[in-house]
């Protein structure tokens, strides 16, 4: 097959089968062929042949007549795809080349490079190569042949064999030869010539180096011009290289010209006559995309609309190839149109045509998998989506392999989907699974790596990694800049994704830097990136407050994107959704107006649900809706949009991934923050309240809760050990490679890093296999899903029933924007009472916060007027409703205030140790929600624990001069920190223990991660006395500190993540540790902290840490707490006991708060005894 069309593309618009190998010119019919046989005849010398032994000269001169005819004729069946035929001749000829012994012959040079080519049509590239490269040893090494067509023939077909195997750094080195050689022949074969330049270009453009590509096929062109007729393939096939490269750098108009040329050749032609004419439909199916993308669609539609004309001219033509193109491209159009359901049903039909024609694995069939996906992706069916994505990549595996430039592309889009499914880890690593792909494919200087780097600063900008996702977005812009051009349309974009990481950074005049200046855009960019350039400036004027501009320029935009995508559109929604903010505060009956407008282009019904695209926006317009119903005291109207958004925030929840949740939790909190607001304002309906009670539960610690439920599932489904040994050893294996990435950064390493990007791959595929084992017990084993989706909220009767004592009430806090509300439960009665925040409740408790926490005279003096202050506003209203045991559930900013430590009244300050602290009044618990106090309360255990208390004190170790000589006046000022130092008082802590329980005691060197890991699980109390350290940047690494072992590749720092994998049965643990109870503060879940991981782990109750504790006042807090314990006080009375003891025993500054108030307890108080 001689035809030298091929072409490379986006992954929407690539064919790798589109290669095509020869060296004859079949196409060249009637007398040149017969010209060509006898020429064969003339060159090849065939008189001047020798008979071999036995045979007479005429009887030679008749084989090697034949065995030219046979050679000639095997070459013209290979040109024209009849193998089978060519075949046969090749055996004749092959049979007279050993009867005339012509081995070391031109003829058996020639029997070998035909049988390559057949071999080499095959696809059996390795077997091919070898042929080929013999063949070249003979003209070389045996004949001895100088530069010449058949030594340039070789090494241009072994180079093709490169092409076969995409090795195309050795692709380019052999046909780089042969052109070279062409180049020098005086008897310049210029077809030949064309082949190797266009051959070459095809080599640079999967080299990325599209300006060389575009050269090289350019020259092929001009030769075929000159010596080919106008009408000719090569021509046409020319053109359609070259626009296939400018498809490639973006220039749609340039791209559109070429289509067009080919367009007017295969009209002139008569290719279309009595079949179909591929080319004309492929160059239809080109210019219909780069007029989509180029914002044309009217046009677009009317050329594929030809296509597909085309097409109907000839039965079956439809389900071609070439139908597959048109109808594909046709999806394309209505996907640019923002017609998702007719895109979807184009996608479909072109997906039956695929796999049919070239079944599952064809890169045809993943393409129409990776578009479905797309659509998925902007209707909002983040997990349809996923499940596409996941299909379009095993038929591009299949097909290319696993880590060809189409998976880098099917990576990108998991990481996307992850991203808006808010799986952070999830999208990080598969953006960085592609990049680790197209830098192999590439190398880091490539336009293809900037969509991994806009990848990973999404999720920078998510987490608030401010400075790390302006890093990567600034070298996603620098790429784009320098490959496509400053006026390109995805550069244009780029410097949009800086303006907007400046913008979440709040820095104006930085954003303003990097916002296009519409007045500048290039006149063919298309109207989508034109319309969100108008988008950007008007919210950025907003943000500027200069409402004039800010209306006019979102105005337009919302008509230029009607324009482009219809009425319905997230994008639009958008528009429409700032442009109501805006008006929130000059125009509350306008801003009205464009929520419902927003509403209508997110495909809002309230009655279908399923069928509403962006439901995270859509519950923004609901709930600003919502709010500006309830401004205008519209009550009824209010109560209605949150009830529906409530329902959609819901039904999110509960179909998504625990990862999603903190995407909507954000919005449900507000949500649910209106809804009491609205409901609050009818406090006097008990239904109202109560109503409000169970949002607020909601909007508590449902990350927790739903993964506390899945470690219940996994405990108590009937889970075979084997799958539950391999569970555990694919989250161990997750856990382990976490840390190991986690590490490089620390070091300062970059995401780009091969070896984190190495790690990063290592991820995704250990969570990939984690998430189709966790399918598997969805599917095979239904306890196990009942028990993890079995969500029930505590309400308030069963908080009355069965969470407290008589003697006790539940005082749980919602914080919103601007009210705190406070509901108080008692066995006997429930009341709900809302205290305006008019003050500035998180300045006053970090002032409490730093202060209490630092044992010196100035911090207490500064820590008194905060203390009495939130007593005022937090304790005070309900302080008439409260028995003296008190459970509390705090909420934000609450759960870092130690409330024994607040001040009921401002006498008495300056004697620590007399204070009106609220402990002297009442017995306080913590817990993170009463439907978790619920589930810690009646925890199943799957085996009863057979020993008492396993204490470890991995930095006891001193010698005993040291600790008789330490100076008592100093152990003020002895910290559990990150520092690492040696804690005497933790070992005479452990000591004092053993002395009151039978204790399994860890010392020093003993106390290490991994004894602590395998013995935790067997004992009723876990103690341990360590240093501790909170992060509030990530939760998820802070850690307990257990003896450092040299040269372990472990760091013997016990992280959050690692206690996840823990199933503990203790019904007590007890952090001796600093900041064990603190840490990263998320929006609608709460605080993640090493004592709500052993809340996940099992644990029935922990005491736990708020800030970086004293060694020796902790050890006696401790000591007497156990020794309460020991005498069947309830762990609340146990703990409230001790501390007053301390109070007692110490004046001074030696009672300072920071010595006594910092350890709580949270969860089950039961009694042990």
């Amino acid at each position: 097959m001689l035809a030298s069309f091929i072409y490379y593309a986006e992954i929407d618009r690539a064919d790798p089968n589109q290669f095509y190998v020869g060296n004859n010119i079949s196409q060249m019919k009637g007398y040149k062929s017969l010209l060509l046989f006898f020429t064969y005849l003339m060159i090849n010398g065939v008189f001047a042949q020798q008979a071999p032994p036995g045979n007479s000269d005429n009887q030679l001169i008749n084989d090697t007549f034949a065995l030219a005819g046979k050679l000639t004729q095997a070459r013209m069946l290979i040109d024209s795809n009849k193998l089978d035929e060519a075949k046969e001749l090749l055996l004749a000829a092959n049979g007279l080349i050993e009867k005339n012994s012509l081995s070391q012959s031109i003829y058996q040079y020639d029997y070998l490079h035909e049988s390559g080519r057949i071999i080499y049509e095959g696809k059996d590239y390795q077997t091919s190569f070898s042929i080929f490269e013999h063949a070249l040893l003979l003209l070389t090494d045996t004949l001895q042949i100088p530069d010449s067509t058949r030594i340039a023939n070789s090494l241009y077909n072994i180079g093709n064999t490169f092409i076969g195997e995409k090795d195309f750094k050795n692709a380019e080195t052999y046909h780089r030869q042969a052109l070279d050689i062409r180049e020098r022949l005086p008897d310049v074969d210029s077809v030949r010539l064309s082949m190797s330049y266009n051959n070459m270009g095809y080599i640079y453009q999967n080299q990325r180096k599209l300006e060389k590509a575009l050269e090289s096929h350019h020259k092929a062109l001009e030769i075929r011009k000159k010596v080919l007729p106008y009408n000719h393939v090569f021509i046409s096939d020319s053109y359609r290289n070259i626009g296939l490269i400018y498809e490639h750098q973006q220039k749609y108009q340039d791209a559109i010209s070429c289509y067009q040329k080919i367009i007017q050749i295969e009209r002139a032609s008569d290719r279309g006559k009595d079949k179909l004419n591929d080319r004309l439909v492929r160059a239809l199916s080109g210019l219909g995309f780069a007029l989509v993308t180029s914002g044309n669609a009217a046009e677009a539609e009317g050329v594929l609309d030809e296509g597909l004309r085309e097409l109907e001219k000839f039965a079956g033509a439809k389900n071609s190839k070439e139908g597959y193109r048109i109808i594909f491209d046709l999806g394309n159009l209505q996907l640019s149109k923002g017609a998702f359901k007719k895109a979807k049903e184009f996608y479909l039909k072109a997906g039956e045509i695929a796999k049919e024609l070239l079944g599952e694995g064809s890169y045809e069939y993943g393409s129409t998998l990776f578009q479905l996906g797309i659509i998925s992706h902007d209707e909002f069916r983040v997990q349809e989506g996923l499940n596409y994505i996941n299909q379009a990549l095993q038929s591009f595996e299949a097909r290319f392999g696993k880590e060809s430039i189409y998976s880098a592309y099917a990576y990108n889009e998991l990481g996307n989907l992850y991203y808006v499914n808010n799986e952070l880890e999830k999208s990080q690593t598969a953006h960085q699974k592609s990049l680790d792909i197209k830098i192999k494919y590439y190398g880091d200087q490539n336009p293809a790596a900037a969509n991994s780097y806009n990848g990973l600063a999404n999720v920078y900008l998510k987490q608030k990694k401010f400075e790390e996702a302006v890093l990567y977005n600034k070298k996603a812009l620098a790429l784009r800049i320098k490959y496509l051009g400053p006026h390109n349309y995805e550069t244009i974009m780029g410097y949009m994704n800086v303006y907007n990481n400046f913008i979440a950074m709040g820095q104006l005049d930085s954003a303003a830097n990097y916002l296009p200046d519409i007045t500048k855009l290039p006149g063919d960019l298309n109207q989508f990136t034109r319309a969100i350039v108008v988008l950007n400036t008007g919210s950025f004027y907003g943000a500027k407050e200069e409402p004039k501009l800010a209306r006019y320029y979102l105005n337009k935009s919302m008509e230029m994107l009607r324009e482009v995508f219809g009425a319905k559109h997230g994008l639009l929604g958008k528009a429409f959704q700032n442009s109501g903010l805006l008006l929130e505060n000059t125009d509350l009956d306008s801003a009205l107006i464009r929520y419902d407008e927003a509403l209508a282009a997110f495909n809002y019904n309230e009655s279908d649900l399923e069928n509403t695209n962006s439901p995270d926006q859509v519950l923004i317009s609901l709930n600003r809706r919502a709010g500006i119903f309830y401004r205008q005291e519209k009550l009824r109207e209010a109560k209605n949009d949150l009830i529906q958004a409530k329902k959609l925030a819901l039904s999110i929840l509960a179909l998504s991934p625990p990862e999603f949740l903190h995407s909507v939790l954000s919005h449900h909190k507000l949500i649910i923050e209106n809804s009491i607001n609205v409901n609050g304002l009818t406090v006097d309906e008990p239904t109202n309240c109560r109503d409000c009670f169970q949002d607020s539960e909601r909007a508590k610690s449902l990350l927790l809760y739903q993964s506390i439920q899945e470690s219940n599932a996994l405990r108590f489904a009937g889970i075979p050990d084997s799958l539950l040994i391999e569970e555990n050893d694919l989250r161990l294996d997750i856990t382990y490679y976490e840390k190991k990435r986690q590490e490089s950064l620390n070091k300062g390493l970059s995401e780009a890093d091969t070896s984190v990007l190495a790690i990063g791959s290592q991820l995704y595929d250990l969570r990939q296999k984690y998430e189709l084992l966790k399918q598997r017990f969805e599917r095979d084993f239904p306890d196990y899903f009942q028990l993890k989706y079995n969500f029930a909220i505590a309400t308030v009767e069963d908080v009355q029933k069965e969470l407290l004592a008589s003697d006790q009430a539940l005082l749980e806090y919602f914080v919103g924007d601007s009210s705190i509300f406070i509901f108080v439960i008692r066995e006997d009665g429930f009341q709900m009472v809302e205290v305006k925040k008019n003050f500035p409740l998180t300045d006053w408790v970090n002032q409490l916060t730093r202060n209490i926490s630092v044992p010196e005279n100035f911090a207490y003096e500064n820590y008194l007027e905060p203390a009495y202050q939130l007593y005022e506003k937090l304790i005070a209203p309900v302080a008439d409703l409260l028995p003296e045991r008190v459970v509390i559930i705090p909420d934000g900013v609450l759960g870092y205030l130690p409330f024994e430590a607040l001040l009921t009244s401002p006498e008495n300050l300056f004697n620590p140790a007399a204070a009106p602290y609220l402990i002297n009044k009442h017995e306080i618990s913590y817990n993170y929600s009463a439907t978790l106090l619920k589930e810690m309360q009646q925890k199943k255990i799957r085996q009863l624990p057979t020993k008492d208390i396993l204490a470890m004190a991995p930095f006891s170790d001193q010698d005993t001069i040291r600790i008789a000589n330490l100076d008592q006046d100093n152990w003020i000022n002895q910290k559990r920190d990150e520092l690492l130092s040696p804690l005497p008082f933790s070992g005479i802590e452990l000591d004092s223990l053993s002395e009151i329980f039978p204790t399994d005691a860890f010392h020093g060197s003993e106390a290490t991660e991994e004894r602590f890991a395998e013995r935790a699980g067997e004992y009723r109390i876990l103690h341990l006395a360590t240093h501790g350290r909170a992060d509030a940047r990530s939760g998820d690494y802070s850690y307990l500190a257990f003896t450092p072992i040299p040269d372990s590749l472990e760091n013997e720092l016990l992280y959050v993540r690692d206690l996840y994998n823990l199933q503990l049965n203790a019904d007590l643990v007890v952090l001796s540790a600093c900041e064990t109870g603190i840490g990263e503060l998320q929006n609608g879940e709460g605080i993640i902290s090493l004592a709500r991981a052993f809340a996940y782990a099992g644990t029935k109750s922990i005491a736990t840490t708020l800030w970086r504790i004293n060694d020796k006042s902790t050890q006696e807090v401790m000591v007497s707490f156990y020794h309460y314990l020991k005498a069947g006080l309830r762990k609340d009375s146990a703990l409230r006991k001790a501390k007053l003891d301390f109070l007692q025993k110490y004046g001074g500054s030696a009672a300072h708060p920071a010595l006594w108030s910092g350890v709580i307890l949270i969860g089950d108080t039961a009694a042990l005894y």
